[in-house]
Protein backbone atom coordinates (compact mmCIF):
# COMPACT_ATOMS: atom_id res chain seq x y z
CA UNK A 1 0.00 0.00 0.00
CA UNK A 2 1.20 3.53 -0.74
CA UNK A 3 -0.04 7.07 -0.04
CA UNK A 4 0.52 10.22 -2.34
CA UNK A 5 1.59 8.17 -4.99
CA UNK A 6 0.34 10.41 -8.04
CA UNK A 7 1.47 13.73 -7.37
CA UNK A 8 -0.74 16.09 -10.22
CA UNK A 9 -3.47 15.03 -7.37
CA UNK A 10 -4.28 16.06 -3.63
CA UNK A 11 -4.49 12.79 -2.86
CA UNK A 12 -3.66 9.09 -3.75
CA UNK A 13 -3.26 6.05 -2.82
CA UNK A 14 -2.45 2.33 -4.87
CA UNK A 15 -3.10 -0.55 -3.07
CA UNK A 16 -2.58 -4.70 -4.01
CA UNK A 17 -5.07 -7.02 -1.98
CA UNK A 18 -3.38 -10.84 -3.33
CA UNK A 19 -3.31 -10.00 -7.32
CA UNK A 20 -5.96 -7.00 -7.31
CA UNK A 21 -4.56 -3.76 -7.77
CA UNK A 22 -6.36 -0.48 -6.52
CA UNK A 23 -5.57 2.72 -7.64
CA UNK A 24 -7.88 6.00 -6.29
CA UNK A 25 -6.79 9.39 -6.48
CA UNK A 26 -8.75 12.17 -4.80
CA UNK A 27 -9.86 16.30 -6.87
CA UNK A 28 -10.73 18.69 -4.18
CA UNK A 29 -12.29 19.75 -2.28
CA UNK A 30 -13.23 22.17 -5.62
CA UNK A 31 -16.22 24.83 -6.25
CA UNK A 32 -18.85 22.45 -7.23
CA UNK A 33 -20.13 22.77 -10.79
CA UNK A 34 -23.33 24.48 -11.70
CA UNK A 35 -24.87 21.78 -12.64
CA UNK A 36 -24.56 20.26 -9.19
CA UNK A 37 -25.53 23.32 -7.15
CA UNK A 38 -28.66 23.07 -9.21
CA UNK A 39 -29.20 19.36 -8.79
CA UNK A 40 -28.56 19.64 -5.14
CA UNK A 41 -30.54 23.05 -4.27
CA UNK A 42 -30.03 24.20 -0.92
CA UNK A 43 -27.66 21.38 0.20
CA UNK A 44 -24.43 22.42 -0.89
CA UNK A 45 -24.96 25.64 0.38
CA UNK A 46 -24.58 23.71 4.14
CA UNK A 47 -22.40 21.04 3.13
CA UNK A 48 -20.52 19.69 0.18
CA UNK A 49 -20.98 17.08 -2.24
CA UNK A 50 -19.13 13.83 -2.71
CA UNK A 51 -18.78 12.42 -6.47
CA UNK A 52 -17.21 8.80 -6.77
CA UNK A 53 -15.93 7.23 -10.61
CA UNK A 54 -15.25 3.51 -11.15
CA UNK A 55 -12.94 2.59 -13.97
CA UNK A 56 -11.54 -0.38 -15.21
CA UNK A 57 -8.43 -0.42 -17.38
CA UNK A 58 -8.67 -2.24 -20.48
CA UNK A 59 -6.30 -4.91 -19.23
CA UNK A 60 -7.71 -5.49 -15.59
CA UNK A 61 -9.59 -8.67 -16.70
CA UNK A 62 -8.08 -11.99 -18.15
CA UNK A 63 -8.67 -12.39 -21.84
CA UNK A 64 -11.79 -14.18 -21.14
CA UNK A 65 -13.06 -11.80 -19.04
CA UNK A 66 -12.21 -8.71 -21.41
CA UNK A 67 -14.62 -10.13 -23.58
CA UNK A 68 -17.45 -10.25 -20.97
CA UNK A 69 -16.40 -6.70 -20.17
CA UNK A 70 -17.78 -5.33 -23.22
CA UNK A 71 -21.05 -6.41 -22.93
CA UNK A 72 -21.14 -5.45 -18.50
CA UNK A 73 -18.28 -3.01 -17.98
CA UNK A 74 -20.52 0.08 -17.80
CA UNK A 75 -23.33 -1.89 -15.52
CA UNK A 76 -20.24 -2.84 -13.65
CA UNK A 77 -18.89 0.55 -12.99
CA UNK A 78 -21.58 2.18 -12.02
CA UNK A 79 -22.50 -0.37 -9.39
CA UNK A 80 -19.53 -0.30 -7.48
CA UNK A 81 -19.23 3.59 -8.06
CA UNK A 82 -22.97 3.31 -6.16
CA UNK A 83 -21.90 1.05 -3.27
CA UNK A 84 -18.45 3.03 -2.56
CA UNK A 85 -20.51 6.36 -2.88
CA UNK A 86 -22.78 4.53 -0.23
CA UNK A 87 -20.44 3.75 2.02
CA UNK A 88 -18.14 7.31 1.87
CA UNK A 89 -21.04 9.01 2.46
CA UNK A 90 -21.87 8.20 5.78
CA UNK A 91 -17.90 8.97 6.29
CA UNK A 92 -16.82 12.10 4.91
CA UNK A 93 -17.62 14.94 7.14
CA UNK A 94 -19.17 17.06 3.65
CA UNK A 95 -20.74 19.68 6.20
CA UNK A 96 -16.62 20.68 6.53
CA UNK A 97 -16.65 21.82 2.91
CA UNK A 98 -19.93 24.10 2.11
CA UNK A 99 -20.32 24.47 -1.88
CA UNK A 100 -17.66 21.80 -2.67
CA UNK A 101 -17.36 18.85 -4.07
CA UNK A 102 -14.75 16.19 -3.22
CA UNK A 103 -14.54 13.76 -6.58
CA UNK A 104 -12.96 10.35 -5.68
CA UNK A 105 -12.02 8.36 -9.49
CA UNK A 106 -11.16 4.69 -8.83
CA UNK A 107 -8.90 2.93 -11.35
CA UNK A 108 -8.91 -0.88 -11.31
CA UNK A 109 -5.86 -1.79 -12.93
CA UNK A 110 -6.34 -5.67 -12.18
CA UNK A 111 -9.42 -7.86 -11.22
CA UNK A 112 -9.06 -11.16 -9.29
CA UNK A 113 -11.45 -10.54 -7.01
CA UNK A 114 -12.88 -8.58 -3.77
CA UNK A 115 -12.73 -5.62 -5.81
CA UNK A 116 -15.12 -4.15 -3.61
CA UNK A 117 -12.90 -4.58 -0.66
CA UNK A 118 -9.83 -3.41 -1.79
CA UNK A 119 -11.62 -0.53 -3.37
CA UNK A 120 -12.94 1.04 0.22
CA UNK A 121 -9.46 0.40 1.83
CA UNK A 122 -7.93 2.67 -0.80
CA UNK A 123 -10.42 5.21 -0.53
CA UNK A 124 -9.57 5.25 2.68
CA UNK A 125 -6.06 5.83 2.02
CA UNK A 126 -6.77 8.24 -0.48
CA UNK A 127 -9.08 10.32 1.70
CA UNK A 128 -6.29 10.94 4.75
CA UNK A 129 -3.53 11.73 1.75
CA UNK A 130 -5.95 13.97 0.13
CA UNK A 131 -6.20 15.54 4.28
CA UNK A 132 -9.95 15.12 4.09
CA UNK A 133 -11.71 14.92 7.02
CA UNK A 134 -13.80 11.96 7.76
CA UNK A 135 -15.31 10.26 10.62
CA UNK A 136 -13.36 7.47 11.19
CA UNK A 137 -11.31 4.72 8.95
CA UNK A 138 -13.13 3.21 6.92
CA UNK A 139 -11.90 -0.48 6.39
CA UNK A 140 -13.32 -2.97 4.42
CA UNK A 141 -13.23 -7.05 4.55
CA UNK A 142 -14.82 -10.39 2.84
CA UNK A 143 -16.16 -13.91 3.07
CA UNK A 144 -17.16 -16.10 0.94
CA UNK A 145 -19.28 -19.20 2.49
CA UNK A 146 -19.83 -22.42 0.66
CA UNK A 147 -21.05 -24.55 3.42
CA UNK A 148 -23.95 -27.17 3.79
CA UNK A 149 -26.53 -25.64 1.75
CA UNK A 150 -25.12 -21.90 2.54
CA UNK A 151 -23.42 -20.16 -0.51
CA UNK A 152 -22.39 -16.53 -0.51
CA UNK A 153 -20.36 -13.66 -0.35
CA UNK A 154 -20.69 -10.87 2.70
CA UNK A 155 -18.08 -7.61 2.36
CA UNK A 156 -18.58 -5.08 5.18
CA UNK A 157 -17.39 -1.42 5.05
CA UNK A 158 -16.65 -0.77 9.03
CA UNK A 159 -15.68 2.12 11.29
CA UNK A 160 -14.23 0.34 14.16
CA UNK A 161 -13.27 3.20 16.29
CA UNK A 162 -17.22 3.95 15.90
CA UNK A 163 -18.34 0.39 16.12
CA UNK A 164 -20.55 1.18 13.01
CA UNK A 165 -20.87 -0.22 9.23
CA UNK A 166 -20.71 2.39 6.64
CA UNK A 167 -21.32 -0.66 3.99
CA UNK A 168 -23.06 -4.38 4.08
CA UNK A 169 -22.94 -5.87 0.78
CA UNK A 170 -24.09 -9.53 0.42
CA UNK A 171 -24.93 -11.67 -2.48
CA UNK A 172 -26.46 -15.72 -2.31
CA UNK A 173 -28.07 -17.66 0.10
CA UNK A 174 -27.75 -18.40 4.20
CA UNK A 175 -29.39 -17.70 6.90
CA UNK A 176 -29.85 -14.75 9.42
CA UNK A 177 -27.38 -16.94 12.08
CA UNK A 178 -24.75 -17.64 9.36
CA UNK A 179 -24.59 -13.70 8.48
CA UNK A 180 -24.45 -13.16 11.71
CA UNK A 181 -21.27 -14.81 12.31
CA UNK A 182 -19.66 -13.86 9.30
CA UNK A 183 -20.25 -10.27 10.18
CA UNK A 184 -18.49 -11.13 13.61
CA UNK A 185 -15.71 -12.44 11.61
CA UNK A 186 -15.41 -9.63 9.29
CA UNK A 187 -15.88 -7.12 11.89
CA UNK A 188 -12.54 -8.03 13.98
CA UNK A 189 -10.74 -8.55 10.95
CA UNK A 190 -11.57 -4.96 10.13
CA UNK A 191 -10.54 -3.85 13.31
CA UNK A 192 -7.16 -5.68 12.92
CA UNK A 193 -7.15 -3.78 9.60
CA UNK A 194 -7.44 -0.47 10.66
CA UNK A 195 -4.63 -0.83 13.60
CA UNK A 196 -2.35 -2.10 10.16
CA UNK A 197 -3.80 0.97 8.33
CA UNK A 198 -2.87 3.67 10.77
CA UNK A 199 0.78 2.14 11.13
CA UNK A 200 0.78 2.82 7.78
CA UNK A 201 -0.52 6.26 7.54
CA UNK A 202 1.94 7.01 10.45
CA UNK A 203 4.71 6.14 8.95
CA UNK A 204 4.30 7.76 5.52
CA UNK A 205 3.15 10.83 6.69
CA UNK A 206 6.34 10.60 8.96
CA UNK A 207 8.64 9.98 5.17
Amino acid sequence: MKMNCVESFRGSAYIEMNKTKILCTVIGPREAHKSSEDSMGMLLANCGKLTVSVRFAPFAKTPRLQRRRKEVALSEEQNLATLIQQAFDSVVLVERYPKAEIVLIISILQDSGNVLCASLNCCTMALVSAGIEIYDLLTSASETLEDKGDNGTLTIGYMAKLHQHALTEFTGTASPQTIRKMMTRLEIRCTEWRTWMEKKIRAQTQQ
